[in-house]
């Protein structure tokens, strides 16, 4: 009897398995290029686990305003890193996208997980070890010793980047591209519509990520900065003006991620295609990533 009851068990496991409605959700680490290449220098082994192949597709690119002079990588500090990095300087506004394809449909909120190297203005020349004298964070106020903070200073609100994020439709998918709305962390993260239009409400749990004032964030020196997005919902209407419609996200779908940097920057920012990772649950694929819904 127990071998039957086993035996009934695997079937069961297995119908489970294969069946669509039964699909599970699985975690997934997204980048621009093939995300199973990522540089290691970017990715943890627990993290690098969660890539998946087949995603080096044409939609997924990275660009810089200043692209013409290739920096290294003022994070690494012994070499390991081959990825090329653009520099903004203190006092010059600057702009970084992204295009990351989706591996999966999207079962849960996002994770837009931002890391550049930030330094104190014009050290980088001075030695591969410089991160550990002149390390940085957006928006902070420079002092008057060698790579110093104002004592006590708060970040100048001017100086920080903005970012705006975009769902952009893949070979599964048609839709009008959209804003992406992020949750304030931390936050209440209660959802709030107009009750007229039904909407959502910038309050204070939501931002649609439209690149305005609203959407500035700090980055600290080689550290990551997480950005917690809402799941779009099919039909939902965001925040944006004019508003947009959002739609459901499957694999093949394109997130567009944009870092602004305001002329009023005190720092001096270096990011490269590995600076923006997209990080989330989906549902498992059994064949190939694109292969609709």
């Amino acid at each position: 009897m127990k071998k039957v009851y086993l035996i009934v068990f695997a079937c069961l496991l297995a119908t489970i398995m294969m069946g669509s409605a039964f699909a599970g959700q699985e975690p997934y680490v997204a980048v621009v290029g093939e995300d199973t290449a990522i540089d290691p220098f970017y990715i943890s082994p627990k993290l690098y686990q969660f890539t998946h192949p087949f995603t080096n597709y044409s939609p997924e690119n990275f660009s810089a305003r200043f692209s013409l002079i290739p920096k290294r990588e003022v994070c690494d500090k012994v070499g390991n890193s081959h990825n090329v990095n653009y520099k903004t300087g203190k006092g010059n506004s600057g702009w970084y996208v992204w295009n990351v394809v989706l591996p999966k449909k999207l079962e849960g909120d996002l994770n837009i997980v931002v890391e550049c190297g930030i330094l104190k203005p014009n050290t980088d020349q001075l030695g591969p070890d410089i991160i550990n004298w002149c390390a940085g964070e957006t928006g902070e106020v420079i002092g008057t010793g060698f790579c110093t903070r104002e004592p006590q200073s708060d970040l100048k609100p001017t100086a920080l980047p903005k970012i705006t994020a975009k769902a952009l439709p893949g070979p599964n998918n048609a839709f009008t591209p959209f804003n992406l709305t992020a949750y304030r962390n931390p936050s209440n993260y209660i959802i709030t519509k107009d009750p007229i239009t039904g909407a959502l409400v910038n309050n204070a749990s939501l931002q649609v990520l439209d690149g305005s004032v609203a959407t500035r964030i700090a980055l600290k020196a080689c550290m990551d900065k997480t950005i917690f997005v809402k799941m779009p919902k099919e039909d939902e209407i965001n925040a944006a003006t004019p508003a947009q419609v959002e739609t459901e996200l499957v694999a093949g779908d394109v997130i567009q991620v944009r870092l602004d940097i305001p002329s009023a920057n005190t720092v001096d920012v270096f990011c490269n295609k590995h600076s923006v990772k997209i990080m989330g649950i989906g549902e498992p694929e059994v064949a190939e990533p694109f292969l609709g819904k």
